[in-house]
């Protein structure tokens, strides 16, 4: 069979919810009648409650065909929260008792569900796929409903961020080392990106390429259709856990801060009458070329100082008040101990440029990293035989900006 991706953009909610449903209200016989239903759910810190009345015809469906449907709680060390076999209904009954029946059997199954709770620290979604994985039976159908951004195992955005990410290489290393096998399944996948907490929410280039990675992962993974579900999580409520999930780190685009419009204004109405904006924690905002923060080749010099000043005013703001991180980068090129030097005094300029501008120099803190690559942020922009690969290396020549706390969270201080 064809392999589809399907995109689509859900604009009205179910009406009625199960918990609510009347007996008068007749389940409906899906065209698409499934072996096995296979559920992921991610119910943990910095993420939102899971919305279930986006599933609701699937359970009936599933209850209604007697499909045995298996929940799993994506955390640290995903397990299986439920496995759910409804009973078979005579097929004598009338399709009022029918449906009577899939109803009671739906109430029973969102009765436990709601019941989900974390186990363990971080989230690792990797593992919790290769468990489901295992739970196919048949012609299965997999919903998963997570944000989609793991912070532990093979897969970890905390360890590399999503903007640093080849997303064909990681893929084919991914499929070569560690197989996850979804032949004769349908996926779904909602909530990507619905974050809650502390975690900053993706940017619209960072949501389109989370769909993107997860896209060539299932792709890899043998499935029959992907559907990516982008209606949003009606319960704006965050998960209550007991169990710590790091933050995912996002790049902002500088280009685009202005266009993030009500919500910004909204949670900072007193200091962003410019137009500048306040740091979230794991946010970071990066600093090159394009925005116009750029250096003589090998040196510290800035090419454009007044124009440098501008987008530094832009950017900061509304952030004089609060203890912020430059962390210079390098380009992979010369020794080690060269560009870690250069990458500290670039750093460094920008500090005092910021203290030019009235900012109090106790409240910014600087390091460099040259090309390390422990630095998260850092990209890989070389060759193994030793080329440079000068779109990537642009890349690399730049500072970075967040609080310091983010900072510290990353080991870059």
């Amino acid at each position: 069979m064809k392999k589809t991706i399907l995109f689509i953009v859900v604009a009205v909610l179910l009406i009625a919810t199960v918990t609510s449903c009347k007996a008068s209200n007749y389940a409906t016989v899906d065209s698409t009648v499934y072996d096995s239903l296979v559920i992921v759910v991610g119910h943990h810190k910095n993420a939102k409650v899971p919305d279930y009345s986006l599933i609701e015809e699937d359970i009936l469906s599933a209850c209604y065909n007697a499909t045995k449907i298996t929940v799993i709680v994506d955390d640290g060390e995903p397990y299986v929260f439920l496995r759910f076999i409804p009973p078979a209904i005579g097929s004598d009954l009338s399709q009022a008792n029918k449906s009577k029946k899939a109803f009671k059997y739906a109430k029973t199954f969102f009765a436990e569900v709601n019941n989900i709770t974390a186990s363990s620290d971080e989230v690792d979604t990797y593992a919790a796929l290769q468990l489901a994985s295992r739970c196919v039976d048949g012609r299965t159908k997999l919903i998963v409903m997570d944000t989609m951004l793991p912070t532990a195992g093979i897969i970890n955005f905390r360890a590399t961020p999503l903007h640093t990410i080849d997303i064909d290489r990681t893929i084919t290393n991914i499929d070569d080392s560690i197989s996850v096998d979804y032949t004769n399944t349908y996926v779904e996948l909602i909530g990507i990106g619905e974050v809650a907490g502390l975690q900053p929410k993706p940017g619209a280039a960072n949501y389109k390429k989370l769909c993107k990675f997860w896209e060539e992962f299932f792709l890899a993974s043998n499935i029959q259709s992907l559907t990516i579900n982008t209606t949003p999580f009606k319960d704006s409520e965050e998960c209550v856990s007991d169990y710590q999930v790091s933050i995912v780190p996002f790049i902002k685009d500088v280009n685009s801060l202005q266009t993030m419009g009500d919500q910004v204004s909204e949670k900072n109405s007193e200091d962003d009458k410019d137009g500048s904006y306040s740091i979230e924690e794991g946010v970071v905002i990066e600093l090159g070329v394009e925005e116009k923060v750029e250096f003589l080749p090998d040196t510290s010099i800035l090419v454009s100082p007044e124009a440098s000043k501008e987008t530094l005013m832009e950017v900061l703001e509304s952030n004089r008040h609060t203890e912020i991180a430059i962390i210079g980068m390098t380009a992979t090129a010369g020794t080690f101990e060269d560009a870690l030097h250069l990458s500290k005094e670039r750093a460094a300029q920008i500090k005092d440029l910021l203290i030019k501008l009235g900012f109090k120099a106790d409240m910014i803190f600087t390091n460099g990293t040259g090309y390390d690559s422990k630095n998260p942020f850092h990209r890989v922009d070389i060759l193994e035989n030793g080329i440079l690969v000068e779109d990537e290396a642009r890349k690399n020549r730049v500072v970075l900006i967040m609080t310091k706390t983010t900072a510290e969270d990353f080991d870059l201080l």
